[in-house]
């Protein structure tokens, strides 16, 4: 299984849940929280597939044949309520040997712990968590322990581990388990998941070893201990280790590998070593077939009222939205108008529509714009500054979005910034206002079907923003948090699924999100003047966040944008210190990252591209460089079929 699927009676939309699979394909499960579908009748089935979510040709078997549910949530749980019951573990005074499934059900499960009957240490596992908070499950491994009686507790958590003002609910109370393994190793590995021997491997390859007492696995060459491959991360409980290896750091062609564990840390004495997984060749075949040999460039043309146009966004046809910006002497003001250019190779103007001022932000493929209106914005007294206005144009004119009303605010004082449009017409984005205690305050919003909502984003955040939508409504943003920092997150049908963030970082954003779940964004540390310093592009495939390498001689980059297929565009700084000026583009594909200006094509043109704004799904990259007035200008990058 590939892809399993809760579906209406007949067709495929609305998809009413994804279920997870199991890494071998064997089991698939969905924890439905029904308090996301209206109360009533509700016809239903469930769809298996041999092919992940919008691969071509997939095979369907109809698991559940269609059944009518009466869904009556009078009478749930109220959302955000901490709950936590047993539902799996060994009888007290039971015989506990081998690996043993525990799992606890509830909602708002943070973390969940196994302990002993008394006491926080020492900590005997740690719970996985499904995305919707509701499960959590542990495989424990029995040999991680000696053999012997040993009193255990299972406790939950409404907090990450380590965060204060922690609830605690013992939901298993202490039970005494006789150990018996027959034996006293408390060492042992073995790996679970690799490609076989003689496999082509290409892109991203998901490797794992589970064992108990694991201070070290490495990817290393047959014989010998360098060049070290990879080094995999290991569980808090010692008992897993991962390796998300991008074989695009390994050179094409045939290598030899092995999969060593070591039960201590790296650079220690009396190391005792486990091959994992003995030597193995596999064929590294990272040729880029996915990226065509040829491109074209050509410029998108600017407004003939400004120079200063500047675009943001690609729909399905190679149509850019833009904004530019007018000068005029008189007064010193300076005003922006609203345009879309490059509609068969043309700029075409909009009115002004009732603002004063508006600027497009996104548009879909059927030429819907998503845009900001404000009057006065130059006005020199801010107390007279109109707070910006988002709308949805279509067929010559436009709609307002329409404006929430904090407790407390004057509406006038409420900023309604719009960040990105579907295929659909949803509209994602974020208010922002000064709260009565002075702080600056934010909410992300949906608007769709003329109707605006809230997104009801849990956790302490202090703020959160709605950065983009995809086509099957996934919303990725990032929310602040009383600490100064930022956590990327997505929601989908309710559920908020927030990221940790990678070693070395503190902070994080997602821009971007296809209908496969795959999201772009940028890691950071801090921000100057409000703009991110020294970022570092990622992308989160599987709910698990990875790095994207830069080109050579990039020192910081962000992720802009991703297209269907996972291929993902971005901009890069050899110096960066807040002021976002970029001096370079990147597009990372099946595995690879290809700095853009070392294309032939773009060579050709003459131009230096400074950044890469958008990728759309037919592979199509709007460019910038900078003429010699300083002002930009942009350039649609073609892949020639």
């Amino acid at each position: 299984m590939a892809n399993v699927e809760l579906l209406p009676a007949n067709g495929y939309a609305p998809r009413l849940g994804v279920f997870s699979i199991s890494e071998d394909g064997t089991v698939a499960w969905l924890d439905l929280d029904s308090t996301t579908l209206p109360n009533g009748l509700i016809n239903a089935r469930v769809s298996a597939f041999d092919l992940p979510a919008g691969q071509a040709g997939a095979t369907e078997v109809v698991a559940m044949p269609a059944r009518t549910w009466n869904i009556s949530n009078a009478g749930g749980t109220a959302p955000g309520t901490f709950t936590a019951t047993l539902a799996a573990a060994p009888a007290d005074n039971a015989v506990v040997s081998g690996t043993t499934r525990l799992e606890v059900r509830g909602s708002s499960l943070a973390n969940v712990e196994l302990l002993p009957a008394t006491g926080y240490a020492p900590r005997l596992g740690v719970f996985n968590i499904s995305a919707d908070k509701t499960r959590a499950w542990l495989d424990f491994d029995s040999w991680s322990v000696t053999d012997g009686i040993r009193d255990v507790r299972i406790s939950a958590y409404d907090v990450a581990e380590g965060q204060p003002g922690a609830t605690e609910i013992v939901a298993m109370p202490p039970r005494r388990w006789q150990f018996s393994n027959g034996a006293t190793s408390t060492f042992t590995a073995s790996v679970t998941m690799a490609p076989s021997n003689g496999a082509t491997i290409d892109g991203t390859t998901l490797l794992e070893v589970r064992g108990t007492g694991l201070e070290n696995v490495e990817l290393l060459p047959a014989s010998g201990y360098l060049p070290r491959l990879g080094v995999f991360t290991i569980s808090a409980d010692k008992t897993h280790a991962r390796l998300e290896l991008n074989t695009a750091n390994l050179p094409n062609g045939p290598v030899e590998a092995r999969i060593s564990a070591f039960s201590v840390a790296p650079g220690q004495p009396n190391a005792q070593e486990i091959i994992a997984m003995p030597a193995r060749q596999w064929t590294v075949q990272n040729d880029g077939a996915a990226l065509p040999s040829q491109w074209s460039v050509t410029p998108v043309p600017r407004s003939n009222r400004s120079p200063g146009t500047f675009y943001q966004d690609l729909n399905g046809s190679g149509t850019a939205v833009s904004h530019y910006i007018i000068s005029n002497n008189s007064g010193g003001r300076v005003q922006t108008g609203m345009g879309i250019a490059y509609a068969d190779g043309r700029v075409v103007d909009l009115e002004t529509l009732q603002w004063q001022t508006a600027r497009g932000v996104a548009i879909n493929n059927a030429g819907q714009i998503a845009g900001i209106g404000r009057n006065n914005i130059f006005d020199v007294d801010v107390s007279q500054r109109g707070a910006a206005r988002g709308f949805v144009y279509a067929d010559g004119s436009a709609t307002e979005i329409p404006v929430p009303t904090p407790i407390g605010i004057d509406p006038a004082k409420v900023a309604v910034q719009v960040a990105d449009i579907n295929n659909s017409g949803a509209v994602v984005g974020y208010s922002e206002y000064t709260d009565t205690d002075g702080g600056l305050k934010s909410h992300a919003f949906m608007y769709a079907n003329g109707q605006r909502s809230e997104l009801q984003l849990t956790g302490r955040s202090t703020a959160t923003r709605a950065n983009a939508i995809s086509d099957t409504g996934f919303i990725v943003g990032d929310a602040d948090y009383p600490d100064g920092t930022s956590r990327a997150y997505l929601y989908s049908n309710g559920v908020q699924t927030t990221y940790p963030i990678l070693s070395g970082y503190t902070s994080s954003t997602a821009v971007d999100v296809n209908d496969n779940r795959q999201i772009v964004g940028s890691v950071y540390n801090n921000k100057q003047n409000g703009l991110i310093v020294n970022p570092r592009p990622f992308i989160i495939a599987n709910d698990i966040m990875r790095e994207i390498p830069l080109p050579a001689g990039a020192s910081w980059g962000e992720a802009t944008a991703i297209n269907a297929q996972g291929q993902v565009v971005g901009s890069t700084y050899s110096v960066n210190t807040g002021s976002s000026v970029s001096d370079g583009a990147f597009l990372y594909s099946a595995g690879r990252t290809i700095d853009l200006n070392t294309l032939s094509a773009v060579s050709a043109a003459g131009i230096r591209i400074r950044g890469a704004v958008s990728i759309n799904n037919v592979g199509q990259i709007l460019v910038y460089d900078r003429n010699n007035d300083g002002l930009a200008q942009y350039y649609l990058l073609a892949p020639v079929q």
